[in-house]
């Protein structure tokens, strides 16, 4: 789901950035995490405060369009460097992750161009309605993947120098000048070309202040270029292009295909009003889901290491307390949604409203398991975690085929993916607790007695 994964994969890559090494105390963790995440939650506080304006400047098959942009973005990106930049914070010497920093820049030029020949192929062939974008958007597209590329590059570079600062600003910028592009531009022509403008002028900004600091000592670091050290760099890491995009490649899909099948099934409207939902049901993974998977993860982590049988007892505790915290909210969905959108977002959204209040517990399950599913990363479950996102997307697409196949309404629809959804964030929460169980019982005999 477009908005909610987007904030969840920022946090993601926050707790990701954090392997904490020796000599850095549990305290400067903390603030680290803090800095990010707060500039995270700021980041999309824009998007939120200022939704009730641009829900009255742009029609509801604007946003459709523009959500169908977003989706195929959220995709691409992931593959765009090959996830070499993920290595650049574990390289062992500056040298080397300058080399692969450049490197990882370097792929995205040409894999920028093929994510947008891939765009005017799902255009010019109706794929998963993507016909609905104009063909302009695949220059578009080229464009914002190499901005996306070269952020996540210097974002990674910062938090190997940790300044973390430098990060948070920029991504607060950035979401700063989306919102407010969006808003500028709304008025003088309100259609999907005034939030693809805001999009890419968003991408592009924040980005010249960690040019300028980080750009002296990649080149000094890699200039002149030795080929040998290149390709060695390369090598080491091959894992990354080999084995974590496909596996991200899946996870990216299953997360953003939602709404390409809404609009194919059901048009931009539609998807325009899910699109919606999906903004405003994202505001608590940003604000409590993200901060309680940091958290957890680092406890986990702590645990693991000293006291395994106190692991079951956390993820039980962690579990209630976000049921507890997410269960009324989602209640209250479930019964006041649409007046509620109606009034915040304008009367042609009330329609909105109802797809929140049926999604309502599909969300809930995200938002209590999504937290806990760090634990794959702890205890070694990324297999597990890659067949769950193979059957997700399989369930999601097989959602929306037996609805086009029985000519379901679009909420008959969306009650059948909020079940399915929620069940399946049921199994994964079963299998992550076997996950803990198994785990425990082979790590008790080997903690102290």
């Amino acid at each position: 789901m477009t908005q909610f994964v987007a904030a969840q994969e920022s946090a993601r890559r926050v707790a990701g950035s954090f392997s904490r090494p020796a000599g850095t105390s549990k305290s400067s963790l903390a603030r680290n995490v803090a800095i990010l995440g707060g500039g995270t939650a700021l980041a999309q506080g824009f998007n939120v405060l200022l939704a009730p304006v641009l829900t009255r400047l742009y029609l509801p098959v604007s946003f459709g369009q523009y959500a169908l942009f977003v989706s195929f973005l959220n995709v691409a990106t992931v593959a765009v460097s090959l996830r070499y930049e993920l290595g650049i914070v574990a390289e062992h010497t500056e040298q080397r992750a300058a080399h692969l920093a450049l490197a990882a820049f370097l792929f995205s030029l040409p894999t920028s161009l093929i994510g947008g020949g891939i765009l005017l192929l799902f255009i010019h062939f109706s794929l998963l309605g993507f016909n609905a974008l104009p063909l302009y958007t695949t220059v578009l597209m080229a464009a914002a993947l190499v901005f996306v590329a070269g952020f996540s590059v210097l974002r990674y570079w910062f938090v190997r120098q940790e300044q973390f600062g430098c990060v948070s600003q920029a991504t607060v910028v950035q979401n700063g000048v989306r919102s407010v592009s969006h808003a500028v531009i709304g008025p003088i022509g309100g259609g999907v070309e005034g939030l693809l403008a805001g999009e890419l002028l968003g991408r592009s900004a924040g980005m010249t202040r960690m040019f300028r600091a980080a750009w002296p000592k990649i080149r000094a670091h890699v200039f002149p270029i030795d080929r040998r050290k290149f390709s060695e760099v390369l090598r080491e890491n091959i894992q990354f292009p080999v084995y974590s995009m496909p596996s991200s490649l899946v996870d990216s899909t299953a997360a953003n295909i939602c709404i390409p099948l809404v609009v194919w099934y059901y048009g931009s409207s539609a998807g325009g009003y899910f699109a919606l939902v999906q903004r405003i049901l994202a505001i608590p993974l940003v604000l409590i889901s993200a901060s309680v998977a940091d958290a957890f993860q680092a406890r986990l982590a702590l645990y693991v290491r000293n006291t395994p049988d106190r692991i079951v007892p956390l993820f039980h505790r962690t579990s209630a307390g976000l049921i507890c915290v997410g269960v009324i909210p989602t209640a209250l969905l479930m019964f006041y949604a649409g007046p509620a959108f109606q009034t915040v977002f304008g009367e042609k959204w009330i329609a909105a409203g109802r797809m929140a209040a049926i999604v309502a517990p599909f969300f809930l399950a995200q938002f209590v398991v999504s937290p806990l599913s760090r634990l794959v990363f702890v205890l070694d479950g990324q297999r597990l975690k890659l067949i769950y996102d193979v059957l997700a997307l399989s369930g999601m697409i097989g959602v929306f085929a037996f609805s086009k196949w029985r000519h379901l309404p679009l909420m008959h629809a969306l009650a059948i993916l909020s079940a399915v959804g929620t069940f399946t964030f049921v199994v994964y929460y079963f299998l992550l607790m076997r996950i803990v169980s198994r785990y425990r019982s082979v790590a008790v005999p080997n903690s102290p007695q």
